[in-house]
């Protein structure tokens, strides 16, 4: 993959490997902010380019939970009509240890409490922070659905004593990255249980005319934190995916997936004329496929679970890869297209499941339109794992033979 997307997993049977976390990304005391800058073509670059799940390894507790040390923030639930059952999609860029990346989200957890004094209270609009979110208060305005987000606290890194303010960002030339603009409330519209943040355009390198995001004085003076993303055209939304359920007294057998990377352990269950295939401990759900004859085929875009390592829903994508060389590395790297399904036959005999067709993947995707994946599978191939008791050495052996 691109050098700066991928972290090299050495493992037989491949676990699920963590992507650099913006909430860890401090080893030691750094000096100064960990960016040379945030260029036009750096978010070009980053947008255009598919990588790895952005990963904060927060979990659902710490989303709905959470101790502060500041009294201005919103720890406990306000008041009001809570709806739990949402999910954001939003437009991002942030900045990971391999530098700037696509922090955009699809689905990400998010909640709303219709507050009874007649404000809103959101959480989830900054999926990328890996501390304590907060209670973010929206007052209305005096247009009808509109509501406004003071500068206020949005969350807090405990271990590193920082907290976080929400603010509205424009993209400075001088800077080279964002700073907190002259007016930093930020407006939302509420409407039939749809929030929005109005609408953005991009210029040609997809940068947008303005954002929002965290700002802290970790650094020295107040300035907005890209390890956390910064965000724009920012919609939350009732979650309606369902995960697929392995049938009652389907039997379960233990398989490998070798692929271009290496090994997984998989499962695998023959209901009728159904396959179901758990392919990633990470979530619950099921991929499952339509089997006719020898062929089995997977339709794509299957809801698998919420990833608590990675603080993200998860969907099963088949893909095309191909070989691209990248003349800014001199270097190959793996390119993924996300196609409709992947036909994989199925050999009874010896219990394998091999592609039909070459260079096709296997995607463990956080995202529902592009190439966003905590793991991926190159020309997988699903063989039946059978453990072999092993047998202990003569200790008298070399005796015997006079060693």
């Amino acid at each position: 993959m691109k050098n700066f997307t991928m972290i090299a997993v050495a493992a037989l049977i491949a676990a699920t490997s963590a992507f650099a976390q913006s909430g860890q990304r401090r080893q030691s005391e750094p000096q100064q902010k960990p960016s040379s800058g945030l260029t036009r073509y750096d978010v070009r670059q980053a947008l255009n380019h598919q990588s790895r799940v952005f990963s904060t390894r927060s979990t659902a507790n710490t989303f709905l939970q959470g101790v502060s040390r500041r009294a201005e923030a919103i720890v406990a639930q306000p008041e009001g009509t809570l709806h739990d059952d949402l999910a954001a999609w939003v437009s991002g860029i942030g900045l990971g240890w391999f530098g700037w990346q696509d922090a955009s989200s699809d689905a990400a957890p998010a909640a709303i409490v219709e507050g009874t004094d007649g404000c809103l209270y959101i959480k989830g609009i900054t999926p990328q922070f890996g501390g304590t979110s907060y209670w973010l208060k929206a007052e209305p305005t005096a247009q009808a659905g509109r509501y406004v987000i003071h500068r206020q606290v949005a969350g807090e890194y405990a271990q590193y004593e920082e907290t976080e303010y929400i603010a509205r960002l424009v993209y400075s030339d001088e800077a080279e990255d964002f700073v907190e603009a002259d007016d930093t409330d930020i407006y939302v519209n509420y409407a039939d249980g749809v929030l929005t943040t109005d609408p953005v355009e991009t210029d040609e390198y997809g940068l947008p005319e303005w954002a929002y995001g965290l700002v802290n004085d970790y650094f020295g003076p107040w300035a907005p934190d890209g390890s956390y993303g910064y965000y724009w055209n920012l919609t939350i939304k009732e979650f309606t995916e369902h995960i697929a359920v392995l049938p009652t007294g389907a039997e379960v057998k233990d398989m490998v997936i070798e692929h271009a990377e290496g090994y997984q352990d998989a499962q695998v269950a023959f209901v009728g004329d159904k396959v179901y295939v758990q392919a990633y401990a990470g979530t619950p759900g099921w991929i499952v496929g339509t089997r006719s004859g020898d062929i089995v085929t997977f339709q794509s875009g299957q809801y698998l679970g919420f990833d608590e390592d990675y603080n993200t829903n998860l969907w099963f994508w088949a893909a095309t890869v191909e070989q691209e060389y990248d003349p800014e590395y001199d270097d190959y790297y793996v390119n993924y297209e996300l196609t409709d399904n992947i036909v994989l036959e199925y050999d009874a005999e010896s219990d394998v499941l091999s592609p039909v067709d070459e260079n096709t993947a296997i995607i463990i995707n956080a995202s529902q339109s592009k190439v966003y994946y905590a793991e991926a599978y190159s020309n997988p191939t699903f063989f039946s794992f059978t453990e072999v008791a092993a047998v202990p050495a003569d200790p008298f052996l070399g005796l015997r033979r006079g060693l």
